[in-house]
C-alpha cells in the first residue's frame, strides 16, 4: 500500500515498549537476500473454527496469545466505536482520482463496510487529482507490533483495492524508520486480479537506507475473493511475518526490519495502475469486515506504565462570545466606534482569580464575513489587536462548568492601550508572581503586561525578540525557574528566567515537526514525574477541512525541554488547548470554537 506522499507528523495511543525493539542488520540486501515463501496451489485442508478466542490457524492457543483489546473489535455497537478507530487517514487523503470520504464508513448489521461511490468530490479538491469518486479509510487509534491480527472479510466486487495493512504516520518515536506492512490488497472484480492474494512489505527509511524498496508476494486461490467472506490472518513475530488465509499458511518471510509500532489501516481506493478503474455500474461497492481480533504474547505490546491523557467527559461550553465595540484603528471589514454582534475566540488562558473567580482571556476579532468554521475563511486572523476577558461568578470551576456561565468583561490590551507596540496582541499565557500577574503575550517580540486585578493592565514592554519570529507562549515553573516555551516556524522554543522578565539569551529546540503543518499553542505539564508536551496542529493544505484541524498531539518526556524523540502518547480533540487543575486539583482541558463557538473545558483523565 505504497502512498505516493511524505507521512506528516500525527499521534497514537498505546506504544509498544521501544527498548525491546532489535535494530536491523545492516549488511542485509533486501531484495536479494530476505529469506521468504510463498504457497503455490490450492490451500488444502482448512482448520475448522472451534473457539472464538483464538486464532484460526492456533485454535489450541499452543502459542500463549493474550486478547489485546484496542484492536478488537466485533463491530456488533449502533457505530464505530471512536474509541479505538479514527475515520480517515490524515497523512493521505487516498489514491487518485477516489478521495477518503468519511461517510463512507459505516458500522450496521454487525459489520463494519468501507464503500466506493461514483459521485462528485468536494470543491477544491479537483487540483490535487481527486475527481468524480470516493472511497473509505480508517486507521486504529492504537499502534502496535508483535502478535497475531485476524480479520474476516469480503473484498468489494469491483475493480479497485480493498485493503489490511499496517504503517505508522508519527516518525517521532522512530524519526529514522519508516516501514508499512500490507497483509492484502485485494482487486475483487478484474480477470487478472481477483483470485490474487496480493502482499507487500515496504522499507521507505532506516538509518542505514534512504531509497524505497519492497518484498512483495502472492497466492492464487481457486476462487474468486468477492464471492464470499474469508479469514485473514497475520502473524508479526520478532523473527519472521506470516500470512494466513482461513486458516493456512500461505506466506512467511524473515523479519529483517518490521519492528516498529504501527496502527492498522483498513481502505478501499481507487487503484487505476494496478487494477484499473472500476466499472461505474459496479459501484457503489462495499468491503466488509465482519470482525478484527488482535492478540499479543503476555510482554508484547503492553502500554507503558506512565499515564496517557484523556477528555473523560462532555465540554461545556462556558464563554459565548457577546456583542461588543470593535475600538479599531480601523482594518478591511471592521471600523473603530462600530458594533458587531459576534466575536471569534482563539489561543487562550485560564486562571483562577484573587476574588474566587475564574478568568479567561484569549485573542478575539469580529467575526469575518467568510467565516464558517471548520472553513475559517481569509480573514481567520483580521484585526486580531485585543483580548477578550470572560469571566465565571464567584465559586468553584466545577459549580460554573455549565454553558455560557462565564460572562463578556471589557476587552483588554487594544493597540491605544500598547502605545509604540505592533498592532497585533495574541495568545496570552498569565502567571501570578510576588502579587501582580504577569501577562507575556505575542506575537514577536514576545512582551509582557502586568495587572494587580486581572481587569487594569499595564505593558511592560518587550521581552525578546526571535528570528523567525514567535508566537503562542505558554510557562511552566520548575526546578526553581521559569521555562517559557513558544512556537517558531514549525519548530517549539524554549527559554528560562527566574523572575518572568529577563529570559536566556538563546533558545532550546524542545520539538519540530518533521512533517507539513505547523503545531499551534504548545502547552506543557507536569504529572506523575513526567513532563507533557500538548499542541495543535495548523495543517495550511487541508482545503477541506480548514487550516485549524481541532486535532492536539501529546508528547511525554522526562525533560521538560526535550521532546524531541518523546512517544506521542494521545490525540485529543481541541483547538488553542490549555490544561489546568482546579481547586480540587482536578484536571481539565479547554478548546476554542470546537466543538462549540466560543470557549469550551472539559474533564481530563490520566490513565
Amino acid at each position: 500500500m505504497t502512498v505516493s506522499r511524505p507521512l506528516p507528523l500525527l499521534a497514537a495511543l498505546l506504544l509498544a515498549p521501544l527498548a525491546a525493539l532489535p535494530a536491523a542488520d545492516p549488511d542485509v540486501a533486501p531484495l536479494s537476500k530476505t529469506k521468504q515463501w510463498s504457497l503455490a496451489g490450492p490451500l488444502g485442508r482448512t482448520p475448522p473454527r472451534e473457539n472464538e478466542s483464538w486464532p484460526l490457524s492456533d485454535q489450541k492457543n499452543r502459542d500463549g496469545w493474550v486478547k489485546f483489546e484496542p484492536m478488537w473489535d466485533e463491530f456488533d455497537g449502533p457505530a464505530l466505536d471512536t474509541n479505538k478507530w479514527t475515520v480517515g487517514m490524515s497523512w493521505w487523503r487516498g489514491r487518485q482520482p477516489a478521495w477518503f470520504k468519511p461517510s463512507n464508513v459505516a458500522v450496521r448489521a454487525g459489520q463494519l463496510h468501507l464503500t466506493m461511490r461514483k459521485e462528485p468530490v468536494p470543491p477544491g479538491m479537483e487540483k490535487h487529482g481527486y475527481k468524480d469518486y470516493t472511497s473509505a479509510a480508517l486507521h486504529t487509534r492504537a499502534r502496535s507490533s508483535y502478535g497475531y491480527y485476524e480479520i474476516k472479510a469480503r473484498p468489494m466486487n469491483s475493480a479497485g483495492s480493498s485493503a489490511f495493512w499496517f504503517q505508522n504516520e508519527d516518525p517521532t518515536t522512530h524519526p529514522d524508520w519508516a516501514t508499512e506492512i500490507d497483509v492484502f490488497e485485494l482487486c475483487g472484480k478484474s480477470e487478472t486480479f481477483e483470485r490474487r492474494y496480493n502482499m507487500n512489505l515496504h522499507v521507505f527509511r532506516t538509518p542505514q537506507e534512504k531509497r524505497h524498496w519492497s518484498v512483495g508476494g502472492e497466492w492464487v486461490a481457486p476462487w474468486r475473493f468477492a464471492d464470499d467472506f474469508h479469514v485473514f490472518g497475520f502473524e508479526w513475530g520478532r523473527e519472521e511475518l506470516r500470512w494466513f488465509v482461513d486458516g493456512v499458511l500461505v506466506r512467511t518471510v524473515a523479519n529483517t526490519h518490521w519492528h516498529q509500532p504501527l496502527h492498522l489501516i483498513f481502505d478501499s481506493e481507487t487503484m487505476p495502475d494496478w487494477f484499473g478503474m472500476p466499472n461505474d455500474a459496479d459501484l457503489p461497492s462495499t468491503f466488509s469486515i465482519e470482525y478484527i481480533r488482535a492478540w499479543t504474547h503476555s510482554t508484547a505490546n503492553v502500554p507503558t506504565r506512565s499515564a496517557s491523557p484523556k477528555i473523560a467527559g462532555p465540554y461545556v461550553r462556558v464563554y459565548i462570545p457577546g456583542e461588543d465595540v470593535f475600538p479599531g484603528p480601523d482594518s478591511p471589514n471592521f471600523k473603530a466606534g462600530q458594533s458587531y454582534s459576534d466575536w471569534v475566540p482563539n489561543d487562550h488562558a485560564i486562571l483562577k482569580g484573587p476574588e474566587g473567580r475564574w478568568h479567561a482571556f484569549g485573542i478575539t476579532h469580529p467575526k469575518p464575513p467568510d467565516y464558517q468554521p471548520p472553513h475559517y475563511g481569509k480573514g481567520v486572523h483580521e484585526a486580531e489587536w485585543l483580548l477578550f476577558h470572560a469571566v465565571a461568578p464567584v465559586g468553584t470551576l466545577k459549580q460554573h462548568l455549565k454553558t455560557g456561565a462565564w460572562r463578556d468583561q471589557a476587552k483588554v490590551l487594544a493597540p491605544s492601550a500598547r502605545p509604540g507596540e505592533i498592532k497585533e496582541c495574541h495568545a496570552p499565557f498569565i502567571v501570578r508572581r510576588d502579587g501582580p500577574y504577569h501577562m507575556i503575550y505575542g506575537p514577536s517580540p514576545l512582551r509582557l503586561a502586568t495587572s494587580a486585578n486581572l481587569h487594569d493592565w499595564q505593558p511592560v514592554g518587550p521581552l525578546f525578540a526571535q528570528q523567525g519570529g514567535a508566537r503562542d507562549p505558554n510557562v511552566l515553573f520548575h526546578d526553581g525557574h521559569y521555562i517559557l516555551c513558544y512556537v517558531t516556524g514549525n519548530a517549539i522554543l524554549a527559554r528560562h528566567s527566574t523572575d518572568l522578565r529577563n529570559w536566556s539569551a538563546d533558545a532550546v529546540e524542545v520539538f519540530r515537526m518533521r512533517r507539513g503543518g505547523d503545531p499551534e499553542s504548545p502547552c506543557i505539564v507536569e504529572h506523575g514525574g513526567h513532563f507533557y508536551l500538548f499542541w495543535c496542529l495548523w495543517d495550511a493544505a487541508d482545503e477541506v477541512n480548514g487550516a485549524y484541524d481541532n486535532r492536539t498531539f501529546v508528547f511525554r518526556s522526562r525533560n521538560p525541554l526535550d521532546f524531541k524523540t518523546a512517544p506521542c502518547v494521545a490525540e485529543l480533540k481541541a483547538h488553542a488547548p490549555e490544561v489546568f487543575r482546579d481547586e480540587d486539583g482536578d484536571w481539565f482541558i479547554s478548546s476554542v470554537e470546537w466543538p462549540h463557538r466560543g470557549v469550551s473545558i472539559a474533564p481530563l483523565a490520566w490513565e
